[in-house]
């Protein structure tokens, strides 16, 4: 719904995370996954195997694909999904005691990445979340 967006994205903003929504309208970010997204998507491609030149690329045509918006813009009720990059496992430990409905999955892809990118799906009025470091 539109308020746990809200929630989620006040939350997010109020730790100076970056994150974007997946919305039936499009992929929304705020300012700071446009500061953060790029290194830490990199970082998880190389994690995958790629390149750093093709991890550049992959990154850089996802950001692309984003729209940035800024305040109340941010709050929709189309929103399928949302993923956000945490800045510590710190981060990770809170945002269960925040959202204590979640399911989180932690998932290891590599141990040198200083991002953690959290996932959160909304399927009706239940959230899930899976955690990627």
């Amino acid at each position: 719904t539109r308020e746990e967006v809200k929630t989620i994205a006040d939350w997010c903003n109020e730790r100076y995370l970056g994150f974007y929504l997946e919305a039936n309208s499009g992929i929304y970010c705020n300012d700071y996954m446009l500061e953060q997204g790029p290194a830490t998507m990199v970082k998880y491609a190389q994690g995958k195997g790629a390149s750093l030149e093709d991890a550049k690329s992959s990154a850089d045509s996802f950001i692309d694909t984003f729209i940035h918006v800024q305040g109340e813009d941010m709050y929709r009720d189309d929103v399928n999904k949302i993923s956000f990059i945490l800045s510590s496992y710190q981060d990770h430990l809170d945002s269960k005691e925040a959202f204590p409905t979640l399911e989180a999955r932690l998932i290891c892809l590599c141990l040198n990445v200083v991002h953690i990118m959290l996932r959160w799906v909304m399927v009706g009025l239940k959230l899930n979340m899976r955690l990627i470091i």
